[in-house]
């Protein structure tokens, strides 16, 4: 039997990749374009897990791509007061994704993580892993990106595998090269 760690490091250099993997500049438009997007997550019947929220993506220098729907305001992102989010993103120097559908798998396309994150306890966290889904990009230009995503995997709860789950939603986000990306407001 695989460690919880080990099942869930991938998703977490995911969420890294996203989050880390951006600088920060004093761009108060970009800030303010992160305020009006718009990102959904439904996760299986959990209507507790669901998130409302808002989605960023950020483009690398190097054409990697990422998108990450939150919980919450930007302004509180990173802060133990957002706790749940969705990030899908590929490591393949590809830039942004054209209209059209995208695997989301382990192993080709796009990688897909959901996390709810427990502040008081992380190893009581729960995260999904995507082993299957589509990415759909209804819409797409070098300043944003719009679609829908769908998949499944397994449900980590604590330290327990219980079955498996589908995470879907929607997504109308910004995108930013990583030295554009905007300090907090």
């Amino acid at each position: 039997m695989t460690s919880f760690l080990t099942r869930i490091l991938p998703a977490l250099l995911l969420t890294l990749f996203v989050l880390v993997g951006c600088d920060s500049s004093d761009d108060l438009d970009a800030a303010d374009d992160i305020a009006n997007s718009t990102g959904t997550v439904q996760v299986g019947n959990d209507a507790a897990a669901d998130i409302t929220g808002n989605a960023y993506a950020v483009l690398t220098s190097n054409g990697e791509f990422g998108l990450i729907i939150f919980d919450g305001a930007y302004e509180t992102f990173g802060t133990a007061e957002v706790a749940a989010y969705t990030v899908i993103a590929r490591e393949s120097q590809s830039g942004i994704p054209d209209r059209g559908s995208y695997p989301i798998s382990e192993s080709s396309g796009f990688m897909g993580l959901y996390a709810n994150l427990d502040a008081s306890n992380f190893l009581n966290s729960t995260f999904i892993n995507a082993e299957v889904g589509t990415l759909s990009i209804t819409s797409s230009s070098s300043s944003r990106v719009v679609g829908t995503y769908t998949f499944s995997g397994e449900l980590i709860q604590g330290q327990t595998t219980n079955g498996t789950t589908t995470v879907s939603g929607s997504f109308d986000a910004p995108i930013f090269e990583e030295d554009d990306f905007p300090d907090e407001p």
